[in-house]
C-alpha cells in the first residue's frame, strides 16, 4: 500500500518505474473512494486529513469455523477466535468501530457452538499478554525450543501432551484424516 500525493500523470508514471522493478512483480492501483480504501482485511479511511481504520469483510465473507462439536483440538478449533482478537486488539479501531467487532467476533463465535464468554475471556487474557511484552519485550527465548507434533485422538492426546509437555518443548497436533 502507498498513499502518493501528486497528480494522476505523476501516479501513472510512478506505477509505470515500479513495474520495471522486477519482471515477476506486476503493481496495480486502486484509488481511495469517498476518502476510503479497502486493503486486505481493512478500511482505511482519510477523515481531516488522518487515517482511520475499520475490520473490513467482503460481501461473500461467511462466519463459518470449526464448529466447537467437531472432533478437532481445542487450538485448531480457537484458532480463528485468537486471530480475530489479535487483529481486534492490535488495529487502532475507534470506540464504536471496536464495539462493533466485539459483536461479531461474539456473534460468530456462537453461530460456531462457541460461547460469548469464551470470546470476553480471550480479550482479557490478549489484552495482559500484549501490556506484559510491551514491559517485558522479548521476554519468550524460543532458541532452544523443541517442537513436537502428535496425532490428535482425542482427551487421550491431550493427556500425552501434558506428560510431555516441558519448559523448552511445545507440543501440537496433527489429524489424521486428510482430506484432499
Amino acid at each position: 500500500i502507498c498513499c502518493f500525493n501528486g497528480s494522476d500523470r505523476q501516479l501513472q508514471n510512478f506505477l509505470k518505474h515500479l513495474n520495471t522493478l522486477h519482471p515477476s512483480i506486476k503493481f496495480t492501483i486502486e484509488t481511495e473512494k469517498d476518502q476510503s480504501l479497502n486493503f486486505l482485511d481493512l478500511k482505511i479511511s482519510r477523515i481531516q486529513n488522518k487515517l482511520a481504520f475499520s475490520i473490513f469483510r467482503k460481501p461473500t465473507y461467511t462466519d463459518t469455523t470449526i464448529h466447537n462439536s467437531s472432533f478437532h483440538p481445542v487450538s485448531h478449533k480457537l484458532a480463528a477466535y485468537h486471530s480475530l482478537v489479535h487483529r481486534l486488539l492490535t488495529i487502532p479501531l475507534s470506540p464504536s468501530d471496536y464495539k462493533t467487532e466485539v459483536t461479531a467476533i461474539k456473534t460468530i463465535a456462537q453461530n460456531n457452538g462457541y460461547s460469548p464468554n469464551l470470546i470476553n475471556k480471550m480479550i482479557h487474557k490478549k489484552q495482559k499478554q500484549l501490556i506484559t511484552n510491551m514491559i517485558y519485550p522479548n521476554i519468550k527465548d524460543t532458541h532452544n525450543k523443541k517442537f513436537v507434533s502428535i496425532p490428535y485422538i482425542g482427551n487421550l492426546s491431550q493427556k500425552i501432551a501434558k506428560l510431555i509437555k516441558t519448559d523448552n518443548t511445545q507440543i501440537s497436533f496433527h489429524t489424521l484424516h486428510n482430506t484432499g
